[in-house]
């Protein structure tokens, strides 16, 4: 690493050529050559903002991290395509003006860029339009953040992503996603959940454990009507954006969601086939007449929950698995005869269930 200072921006300017083998070159100058540097891994062009074009870097094909950020005028790239990249973790193009990106692929030599792993467009106020982002199905960070010129985005983007943890489209013009799948588990710093009025043809939503969620900016989410899966399993989440218009909805996870206190809201969910609320240890009271409009419920599951009574299960008459594991707090258990393909009942540890009713393992 060179140490920058008068001395080291002479050295840049003067003998680069004696450092062929370079493999860290941290750069605070507007102009300069690097085309014989081809061991390079790491360029920072942070706040070169006399800096308006890039010269091609087709040769860099050890390059790692490429830091332009703040080169307040850079518009374009010399290179049509940064397939040959193919090291490439980190592009920051943030609060630059850039129009355009290279394309991300070369189907003939170069099918995708499989290491990058962060893009971060942030206050790019010049970019009008992407490319595909699909080859980049390693992506887990994408910030488009203040780019308010941007009007689209490829619904077919993250088609083969499925580790993506952070997409931010705030300040954009975007009026509409077309996503099938979002999924942001694992992601422990999202504490609020954004607005998802865009996302009307969203299927999955996947928030399992990111463990710091505590809270949904909407009220409702009575405007994802194709969604079928919702996950929300150890989260912080108290409350849940009514549900009642999900009318497609198949399964509903809140696992180990500890500040759940209470269930509603849920009677509508006519095609839910699997609710999973063990370990919602604060989970004292389930609405009455929730589980009435559930003819397709297959499975139940309420164990390790503080729950004294249970609604009537008179509706699901699929109901395969109910599940009341070490429910300590449960003191009465309902009749079962209209439940006739209930294959397994487990209720191991519910110590204050003091009666089941001979008549509900008759027939």
């Amino acid at each position: 690493m060179l140490a920058p200072g008068k001395t080291s921006q002479t050295i840049y300017l003067k003998n680069y050529l004696a450092f062929k083998a370079l493999t860290y070159l941290h750069l605070a100058l507007n102009r300069y050559t690097l085309s014989n540097l081809r061991e390079l891994r790491w360029l920072f062009l942070r706040q070169c903002s006399c800096l308006e074009e890039l010269p091609k870097l087709q040769a860099f094909t050890n390059i790692e991290v490429l830091d332009l950020c703040g080169a307040a005028s850079l518009r374009r790239f010399q290179d049509k395509n940064s397939a040959p990249l193919q090291k490439l973790q980190i592009l920051d193009l943030s609060n630059t003006r850039i129009e355009r990106l290279p394309i991300f692929h070369d189907p003939k030599r170069y099918p995708f860029l499989k290491d990058l792993r962060r893009l971060l467009l942030s206050v790019c106020n010049h970019l009008a339009r992407l490319p595909s982002l699909k080859p980049l199905s390693g992506l887990q960070i994408v910030d488009l953040s203040g780019a308010n010129m941007l009007k689209e985005f490829s619904d077919e983007s993250f088609e083969k992503n499925d580790v993506l943890k952070i997409l931010d489209l705030s300040g954009t013009s975007i009026s509409q996603l077309s996503f099938d799948d979002l999924k942001l588990r694992g992601y422990s710093r999202l504490e609020e959940l954004p607005c998802t009025t865009t996302l009307t043809d969203i299927e999955l939503l996947d928030l399992s454990n990111a463990s710091s969620l505590e809270r949904f900016r909407d009220k409702s989410f009575e405007h994802l009507k194709l969604l079928r899966y919702l996950n929300l399993s150890n989260t912080k989440v108290t409350h849940l954006p009514s549900l009642s218009r999900l009318h497609n909805l198949r399964e509903l996870l809140l696992r180990n969601c500890v500040c759940v206190k209470k269930l509603q809201n849920v009677n509508q969910l006519k095609r839910l086939e699997f609710l999973d609320l063990s370990g919602c240890r604060s989970l004292t009271e389930i609405q009455e007449g929730s589980f009435e409009q559930m003819p397709r419920l297959q499975t139940l599951n309420l164990s390790e929950t503080k729950v004294k009574f249970l609604p009537s299960l008179c509706g699901p008459g699929n109901l395969c698995h109910l599940q009341l594991r070490n429910c300590t707090s449960l003191e009465k258990l309902f009749p079962l005869e209209s439940l006739s393909k209930l294959e397994v009942l487990d209720l191991s540890g519910s110590r204050s269930l003091s009666e089941i009713k001979a008549e509900s393992f008759e027939g």
